[in-house]
């Protein structure tokens, strides 16, 4: 809603955080609904399709603020940064990190590796110092039969 925004841009104005992260929703481009969304109602496959555009808009333009007051932010996102990273990825100090969610030591049921790629665009000099640490260069993977990385091996 507008009157959320405009609290959270005050808000934000007012307190100046040294960086703000931000985890947009990722089901409107998600894979899942990319494979369902034949089976939804068009017009609510749609309205949640431009909420997610309004929400990444809004991260940018977010981001956008933090850097023009010499503030960190770090966006996470599901793997491949978007289209509408483009600008931002080009930003001076800004760097993308991709990596597969096992790699940071993440686990799911059974002790299993997660199938999830993630990337973090972030101008915070601690954070990409960490992820720099943290993660390997490279290391074994193999490509599922839906072709999303697997882990093959534990990295922490």
């Amino acid at each position: 809603m507008a009157s959320d925004r405009a609290f959270f841009w005050e808000v934000l104005r007012k307190k100046q955080p040294d960086c703000v992260l931000m985890t947009p929703h990722r089901k409107p481009f998600s894979t899942l609904m990319e494979r369902n969304s034949h089976r939804m109602d068009t017009a609510q496959a749609s309205r949640m399709q431009q909420d997610g555009l309004a929400m990444r808009h809004f991260c940018i333009q977010l981001a956008k603020f933090q850097l023009e007051n010499r503030r960190g932010f770090c966006i996470e996102q599901p793997g491949p940064a978007s289209s509408a990273m483009e600008w931002l990825l080009k930003q001076p100090g800004v760097i993308r990190f991709l990596f597969v969610q096992c790699m940071a030591g993440l686990v799911v049921r059974d002790e299993m590796p997660p199938k999830k790629s993630t990337s973090l665009v972030t101008n915070h000099l601690g954070i990409a110092a960490v992820f720099s640490e943290r993660l390997p260069s490279q290391g074994s993977h193999i490509w599922s039969a839906n072709r999303e990385i697997v882990c093959a091996s534990s990295f922490f």
